[in-house]
């Protein structure tokens, strides 16, 4: 099977560019050099504060920390498109069959919101209405 493209530094880039522009940030790259998927927005003004000092020109206020915040699900989005690209370029096919034995449990069908992920059920969610996401690659029968 193809290999499902990963998170690119690219994807971080584009979406933290948008950010320091927005914020007049000094120099644009301090947050695509320091942000680490996932990561949410307090963390990464942790980390540039540890790593960077704050002299950015800009003030870290609420509408910083947002907009941080909002990082982890553009670089999602982004690699969702890229993710879907690759599906349907390399028509991606499910590797086995429903109800197969996997590691993680047994195949109960495919994830109806995500892209080439299988619903595992597990032992432990057995009567319950609860899941585990696995992509098609990482399946593997037992």
């Amino acid at each position: 099977m193809q290999k499902r493209p990963p998170i690119t530094p690219e994807m971080i880039r584009q979406v933290t560019n948008k950010i320091a522009e927005k914020h007049e940030m000094g120099d644009p790259d301090v947050l695509a050099d320091n942000y680490r998927y996932p990561m949410n927005g307090m963390e990464l003004a942790i980390t540039l504060a540890r790593r960077e000092g704050w002299d950015y020109g800009c003030e870290l206020d609420e509408e910083l920390i947002e907009d941080f915040d909002a990082i982890d699900m553009d670089v999602a989005a982004l690699h969702k498109v890229a993710v879907k690209k690759w599906f349907e370029e390399n028509d991606i096919q499910p590797p086995l069959p429903i109800g197969t034995q996997i590691k993680q449990g047994q195949i109960d069908g495919i994830d109806e919101y995500g892209i080439a992920r299988f619903k595992v059920k597990r032992p432990e969610d057995e009567g319950k209405q609860r899941w585990l996401l696995v992509n098609f690659e990482d399946a593997e029968a037992v």
